[in-house]
């Protein structure tokens, strides 16, 4: 009985390491504290302006929220016939 807790708990580590991993759903996600929601917000609209809009998808949730995804290759686009 001794014996089996090391499995157990080398079990349970893989388990919440995984767990935390796949909350991410594979997204990087940069988060930055600034020391007022001003400062975030100014940061944040610079970066909306910085982003090439032909190569991102930018979709601005909330002043301090700012959601960037690279268009990829693969990804259908609606054309016209």
């Amino acid at each position: 009985m001794t014996t089996r807790w090391p499995r157990i708990l080398l079990a349970t580590l893989c388990l919440l390491a995984f767990a935390a991993s796949a909350s991410a759903e594979g997204a990087w996600v940069l988060q930055t504290a600034y020391p007022t929601a001003t400062e975030c917000t100014e940061a944040i609209d610079y970066r909306e302006v910085l982003t090439p809009k032909n190569l991102f998808t930018i979709d601005r949730r909330s002043r301090t929220d700012l959601f960037l995804m690279e268009q990829s290759a693969s990804t259908p686009t609606a054309r016209s016939r």
